[in-house]
């Protein structure tokens, strides 16, 4: 059965599936940097994308970013 492009896109992100060190360098802290990791995963057998990031500072609280695609505007979504 032929994809559809919502799929194809979707499919287009897959190289981020996995598990990534994340530093940010905040300008307007005294600390160096600050360390943590971002997870990206497969959610609903491959219908949308899920991002989970943890940071090792409470200034910076984790989040949950889900990811789809429009097919009406050609764009990504961010939930």
């Amino acid at each position: 059965m032929k994809k559809s492009v919502r799929e194809e896109a979707l499919i287009r992100l897959g190289f981020l599936i996995g598990k990534w060190e994340v530093e940010v360098i905040p300008p307007h802290f005294q600390t160096k940097s600050i360390c943590g990791e971002t997870i990206f995963d497969w959610m609903e057998k491959e219908k949308f994308i899920v991002q989970r990031t943890l940071m090792n500072q409470p200034e910076f609280p984790s989040s949950t970013i889900v990811y789809d695609y429009d097919s009406n505007t050609c764009k990504y979504l961010q939930h």
